[in-house]
């Protein structure tokens, strides 16, 4: 997946989140998309900067990151 796509995805998800999920929506990003970033070689505070999100967020997505391979994800059930 291209560092621009990755970018815009993370932008969305930072945008739609309630003002006090932000933190919790990167990290759950980072998780998520963990491997596509580490595939594409950016750093979590340039792929901040291209999402248009305040770079301050790079740590939220580093810990995402490095949360990825202890957890598994559960689906949202309605």
């Amino acid at each position: 997946m291209s560092e621009e796509r990755l970018a815009s995805i993370l932008r969305q998800i930072y945008m739609s989140a309630a003002r006090a999920d932000t933190s919790v929506a990167v990290i759950l990003f980072g998780i998520r998309y963990a491997d596509m970033i580490d595939a594409s070689g950016i750093h979590p505070r340039e792929l901040a900067r291209l999402a248009g999100i305040p770079e301050s967020y790079a740590s939220d997505l580093k810990k995402g990151i490095r949360l990825a391979s202890h957890v598994v994800l559960k689906g949202r059930t309605a």
